[in-house]
């Protein structure tokens, strides 16, 4: 069975720039925490509704555990690297480990499509899949 969950793009950037004084980059850190912490919310939140609104099989609930996951990146402009692609995605997928109740270790990565699209860009799907 696979699940996708659609989510925005994360608001976290692979490749920022540090702050050039002490108090600045404090101030950046907890943004960028605040930030983290919505984002592995936001992970937590749609696996744990995907998994709820799942059709139950003989009167039970279906237990939902992912063996693997894509990531499907919909962008207008530049073609983004894979690399920092995944590195922003890491606070959603925890997430999703969490609201899925796995490790993420056991997890095999699938790999990134990367989709020039106008209408869809700064949205990303992760389709999460029980099947090797």
């Amino acid at each position: 069975m696979k699940l996708v969950l659609n989510f925005a793009h994360p608001e976290n950037k692979a490749n920022s720039c540090m702050p050039g004084t002490r108090a600045a980059a404090v101030k950046a850190n907890y943004v960028k925490m605040g930030i983290k912490k919505k984002e592995r919310n936001a992970g937590y939140i749609a696996a744990t509704e995907a998994v709820r609104d799942l059709p139950p099989v003989d009167g039970k609930v279906q237990d939902f555990k992912p063996l693997w996951y894509r990531i499907v990146w919909y962008y207008k402009g530049i073609k983004p690297d894979a690399d920092n692609i995944v590195a922003r995605c890491k606070h959603v997928l925890d997430g999703c480990a969490v609201g899925f109740g796995v490790n993420d270790a056991t997890w095999e990565f699938g790999g990134v499509q990367r989709v020039h699209d106008k209408a869809r860009g700064g949205e990303m799907e992760i389709i999460f899949s029980d099947e090797l």
